[in-house]
């Protein structure tokens, strides 16, 4: 009975072994790179989606950010951007604030339309460190594979961000074709609830099926309002003075005094 628990204890260590090694190499110990994005939307919300609890204000925070975040991070999907799994440390211990909303602004209704809009500029960072990454634990629905619109759970290292949420990417290993220890961004999506290490996102693009053990690096973002939505008012131009108007002249053309009549010319 002895020899048999041993063996199994030897089976269970030699089917470990191989996912410690390969754990091990996911994060590398190299210098992190940063890959950094900006981009400029346009935020306009209608009478008909306004939300009860929320100010327009708050509504158009929430719609700039995923708007200019996808614009910021879709080229990096589209191209299959090729990032390496970096163990160094970038960020402090207990770092949460992964989102950050710059400025503030009041916001007024079209008088015709009765829309609010708003312009921002959006900044989206990554530095693939294991400080932000975690990886997809869990697919709604019990399924293997998830696209655009899933709701997935997540389980991340170490930083875990505060009550505002954070943007991430998703990263498959294994793609580069010249160097397996890197990993191509596939995806993105956005955390809006934590429980300690766990945490509840929505996939947003994605540009491959999203897997269970796929890579996630949350995102540093960035929102700024900027200018004004208002169309400037053409400058009024002072119309000239009228000059006043000269009366007309009428000038009758003169006649030519006719001359004697000749006598008739005789047959």
């Amino acid at each position: 009975m002895k020899r048999l628990m041993i063996l199994c204890m030897a089976f269970f260590v030699l089917a470990c072994a191989p996912q410690s090694a390969e754990k091990a190499t996911v994060f590398q110990d190299v210098r992190s790179e940063t890959l950094q994005q900006s981009a400029q939307v346009q935020a306009s919300l209608g009478q008909e989606k306004l939300e009860l609890g929320k100010s327009p204000e708050e509504q158009l925070w929430e719609l700039a950010e995923q708007k200019g975040v996808r614009m910021a991070v879709n080229p990096w999907i589209e191209k299959g951007y090729l990032i390496r799994p970096s163990t160094a440390n970038v960020l402090e211990e207990g770092f949460s604030d992964f989102h950050v909303r710059k400025g503030d602004f009041d916001v007024e209704a079209k008088e015709i339309t009765r829309v609010y809009s708003k312009r921002f500029d959006v900044q989206a960072s990554l530095a693939p460190v294991e400080q932000v990454s975690g990886k997809v634990t869990a697919i709604e629905a019990k399924r293997s594979m998830a696209a655009g619109n899933f709701r997935v759970i997540l389980e991340l290292n170490q930083l875990v961000p505060d009550e505002q949420g954070a943007y991430f990417v998703i990263v498959k290993m294994d793609t580069a074709l010249d160097d397996p220890d890197q990993g191509s961004i596939v995806g993105s999506g956005h955390i809006y609830r934590t429980l300690g290490r766990k945490a509840q996102a929505t996939l947003l693009d994605s540009k491959r099926e999203i897997q269970k053990g796929d890579l996630v690096f949350l995102l540093r973002t960035e929102i700024t309002p900027v200018g004004t939505e208002e169309e400037e008012e053409p400058e009024e131009v002072e119309p000239e003075p009228e000059q006043p108007q000269q009366p007309e002249v009428m000038v009758e053309p003169k006649k030519e005094k006719e001359g004697p009549e000749l006598p008739k010319e005789t047959k």
